[in-house]
Parts: structure tokens; C-alpha cells; sequence
């Protein structure tokens, strides 16, 4: 019986866990990656590699929040066009969740601005660089989610 792929995530993870490195395809070409968070493997990868220390790896992440972890830069002073792109993420999730308290605490990383000014704002910045209508329509459903949110979790009409 072929494993599913819950099972190879998992091997992977367990892997990962002990300091080892994956070999891993992507759409283009194979992927060589370890637990960032962990020296040994990353010093690994730079010698399969044969990469100069100097040269930088790239690093994912599935968040802003674990990205905040491990850079000394804060979102709200990330090129607006980067922050039109994670406005757009968010309202992309929003469109499918419908959960605006959601939707608010992944727009609060970005800085001190309300979470309607913030898609506010890049609204406009996506409507005079050429987003898409959908992409503009679907930050209009999030622009009036937090036109109306509470925080106290009641949203009114």
C-alpha cells in the first residue's frame, strides 16, 4: 500500500527534527532545504551546495508572525507594493473564512493603522497599479468587513 501523503510530511518532519536535510521538488527545479532554526543543517546545506557563507539561502515561512521571529525589520515599514501583495493574501483567506476578526489580527502586524485604513490604503495603491477588478473586488468585501467589524467580535451591518 503506497503511503499517503500525510505520512511522507510526516517522515519529513521527522527528518527535519533530527538536523537532516531534504531533497525536494519544486515546479522548476529540486529544492535542497533543513530547519532554518538549526546551524548544523543549515551549515550543511551551504557545503552540499558548495555555497560561499557570505551568499545568502532563502528562508519560508507560512506567516508574517514567524517571519517577525527572525528579522530585525517591522511590517509597516515594508515596500507598499509588499504590503499591497499581504493585503491582497489576506483578503484572498477572508473571502473563503469569513472571519473578520481573523482577517483584522492578520492586518494588525502590519503597524498601527486600523484595519480599514490599511486596506484602505491599498485599495488605492491597487487600483492605480493595475490590480485586477477581482483582486480590487475582493479588497472592497475585505475594506467593508472592517468598515463594520467590532473587536469585540460583533460585526454590525
Amino acid at each position: 500500500m503506497k503511503p499517503t501523503i500525510n505520512k511522507y510530511i510526516e517522515l519529513c518532519a521527522a527528518h527535519l527534527a533530527l538536523g537532516h536535510t531534504l531533497l525536494y521538488p519544486t515546479d522548476t527545479v529540486w529544492g535542497i532545504g533543513c530547519d532554518a532554526t538549526n546551524a548544523e543543517a543549515v551549515e550543511q546545506v551551504f557545503a552540499i551546495k558548495q555555497r560561499p557563507a557570505e551568499k545568502s539561502l532563502i528562508v519560508l515561512v507560512d506567516s508574517i508572525e514567524l517571519l517577525m521571529q527572525y528579522v530585525d525589520v517591522t511590517p509597516d515599514i515594508l515596500r507598499e507594493d509588499y504590503r499591497a501583495d499581504y493585503v491582497l493574501m489576506v483578503a484572498e483567506a477572508h473571502q473563503s473564512e469569513r472571519d473578520p476578526e481573523s482577517s483584522a489580527r492578520r492586518l494588525a502586524i502590519l503597524g498601527s493603522e486600523s484595519p480599514d485604513q490599511i486596506v484602505t490604503s491599498t485599495l488605492d495603491y491597487a487600483k492605480n497599479n493595475g490590480f485586477s477588478q477581482d483582486e480590487i473586488a475582493l479588497l472592497q468585501n475585505l475594506l467593508t468587513s472592517m468598515q463594520t467589524y467590532q473587536p469585540d467580535g460583533n460585526s454590525t451591518p
